[in-house]
């Protein structure tokens, strides 16, 4: 039961770092907004925030924290897709070297 939970869990960090890194694009997109500190994307970036605030307890309560802080690295990741497709920012052949390298990370360490 318990691996159970534990598995569960490290999913649920896994959203949280997807969530997390949307988080990254609401303000990156609500910066762009000449004038405006508080628009509808801070909003959004806020509201997420609080919702990760208020489910990351019940993870670390139910997994080790050795393990849950490296796959929040998951962010790194999930930014550089979400800027690559959203943002259609561009990137060298380092900066998916780092990617690749921070995925097989990730996986050794859940081994």
């Amino acid at each position: 039961m318990e691996e159970i939970v534990i598995k569960h869990s490290l999913f649920v960090v896994i959203v949280i770092s997807l969530i997390s890194s949307i988080v990254n694009l609401m303000i990156k997109i609500g910066s762009k907004k000449k004038g405006k500190y508080f628009n509808k994307f801070y909003l959004i970036a806020y509201l997420l925030v609080l919702i990760v605030l208020i489910i990351i307890p019940f993870v670390l309560k139910f997994s080790e924290f050795s393990i849950v802080l490296p796959i929040l690295s998951l962010n790194y990741i999930f930014i550089f897709l979400l800027s690559k497709f959203y943002l259609k920012e561009n990137y060298s052949k380092k900066n998916y070297l780092g990617i690749l390298l921070i995925f097989i990370g990730v996986i050794i360490i859940n081994l």
